[in-house]
């Protein structure tokens, strides 16, 4: 286990190196061996590499409700955690926020769900394992993993605002000894020997407007314990079952992840609660998935190598132009969980330039955000400001989707 750290300097350095990328980009740099394997998209040319480790096979444009993964909830892994080290994220949340770290209790930050998790990829078919965790038992190991790297860099002295070129130098400096025995390489953090991995769902949602296509992406809050202060596309949150009871739960679906999410923020529901299709917005959109004048798809997948989390993504299109206006445009879209909502044309292209950044964007929400762009110009004959094009190694063909 990581040694608790209690230095405010620390806790300073590490919000700005967060802030900055660097800490992504040092787990980047550490897999560069592996980088064939990270997600990389040219901007007008220009490379951008996402710290994710993604696969030919996992960029795909299929059916929401295709399978993502083998399903096995009789491999659950619950409640293994430590929680002193549970606490140390806690404080680290409250000083994030502005508050007094040593007055932290875990559970004033942090609260334990089951989520849906990841246990292996099958290396001969690229398909991944799921089982039923804890957000807790998800959480300690992908706090392990960051916070080695977060500490080690820190003692070397390098500023957070560091150029990638250059972290490799102070990466010599120290060994990250959990993560040389727990994901030393991309076909080791394939077998999650540490033990099994968040999943998370995110979808790049595309209103149609009088002025064209918008997509929203929201600025996560400070007190939060996923992305803090990281664009985010809208809706996304981590992968959680509906039903609590264990004997309940069933394989995870895509499609009921997203809307359930897109509910949470644009219609404020409860967390705890189904699919309101009670709601007249939500019940107008699961009309226009029926009728057409709506979409959704699974686009791709990925394994962030910072701390192992996996996302599954999609993109939601909604065509009908009355939709946003009557249902979004003037929503109360307040929540603890993000400071605002941004809604981006897909005409501003230097605004998209700025998201696909790994300093802007959470970083491995631009595999999302990139792929869903891509979708759109390709099955909506949408014209972007800029050129988007996958690298050779992410080339992949794409299934018909209806239009």
């Amino acid at each position: 286990m990581t040694e608790e750290i209690t230095d405010e300097e620390f806790y300073t350095w590490k919000t700005s190196a967060s802030e900055e990328g660097l800490i992504s980009d040092a787990a980047f740099s550490y897999y560069v061996q592996d980088s064939k394997y990270l997600y990389a998209v040219f901007v007008d040319g220009t490379p951008v590499t996402a710290p994710v480790f993604t696969f030919r096979t996992w960029l795909t444009d299929e059916d929401i409700d295709t399978p993502l993964a083998e399903f096995d909830k009789s491999k659950s892994v619950l409640e293994e955690y430590d929680e002193d080290l549970l606490q140390e994220l806690a404080r680290q949340i409250a000083f994030s926020a502005g508050e007094d770290p040593d007055n932290a209790q875990m559970q004033d930050y942090l609260w334990n769900s089951p989520v849906y998790a990841v246990t292996k990829v099958d290396r001969d078919n690229m398909e991944f394992s799921l089982t039923v965790s804890d957000y807790f038992t998800t959480r300690q190991s992908a706090f392990e993993l960051e916070e080695e790297l977060a500490q080690g860099l820190f003692k070397t002295g390098i500023t957070p605002d560091t150029k990638f070129i250059d972290i490799r130098q102070s990466l010599n400096e120290f060994t990250p000894e959990y993560r040389n025995k727990y994901a030393e390489n991309f076909n080791q953090v394939m077998n999650f020997e540490a033990g099994p991995s968040m999943a998370g769902g995110a979808a790049l949602t595309f209103f149609n407007t009088e002025d064209g296509y918008v997509f929203p992406v929201a600025k996560r809050s400070k007190d939060v314990a996923e992305a803090r202060g990281w664009m985010s596309p809208v809706p996304s949150g981590v992968f959680q079952p509906y039903r609590k009871n264990l004997d309940e739960i069933e394989a995870p679906s895509l499609r009921e992840h997203l809307l359930k999410e897109f509910s949470e923020y644009f219609f404020n529901t409860d967390p705890r609660d189904s699919i309101p299709t009670h709601l007249d917005g939500m019940a107008e959109l699961e009309s226009l998935l029926e009728s057409g004048d709506a979409e959704i798809r699974y686009t791709s997948s990925g394994i962030d190598c910072k701390n192992t989390h996996v996302q599954f993504n999609g993109v939601l299109t909604i065509d009908d132009e009355s939709y946003f206006h009557e249902y979004i445009e003037n929503a109360d879209l307040d929540s603890w969980e993000y400071e605002s909502i941004e809604f981006v044309s897909i005409d501003d292209g230097d605004r998209i330039k700025e998201l696909l950044h790994k300093s802007n964007m959470n970083p491995y929400d631009i595999v999302c955000l990139s792929e869903g762009l891509q979708w759109i110009e390709r099955y909506r004959n949408q014209t972007l400001p800029i050129d988007l094009r996958p690298s050779s190694s992410h080339r992949h063909s794409q299934s018909e989707s209806k239009q």
